[in-house]
């Protein structure tokens, strides 16, 4: 695969990981970044609640091309302040 096909095929899953996140019931994707290569995504970000973050393993593995997720998410100490 050229590398350019290669860039494609990383952009793509990526794209696909974040739709299935965002689809996923009550998860929240506004601060989790997903990034690929070579069928293993990695997630980056933090999430409100720490179920999201198995949850966003196990919606991961479950996208067609996926081999591997490293999952680097947080919970969002947060505050709001305000």
């Amino acid at each position: 695969m050229s590398a350019a096909a290669q860039r494609k095929a990383n952009h793509s899953l990526s794209v696909a990981v974040r739709h299935a996140l965002a689809r996923a019931q009550g998860f929240d994707t506004s601060n989790v970044a997903v990034k690929a290569r070579d069928g293993v995504i990695t997630i980056e970000g933090t999430v409100p609640d720490a179920a999201q973050i198995p949850q966003a393993t196990q919606v991961a593995l479950k996208v067609s091309g996926v081999r591997l997720v490293i999952n680097h998410l947080t919970v969002d100490g947060g505050g709001g302040g305000g």
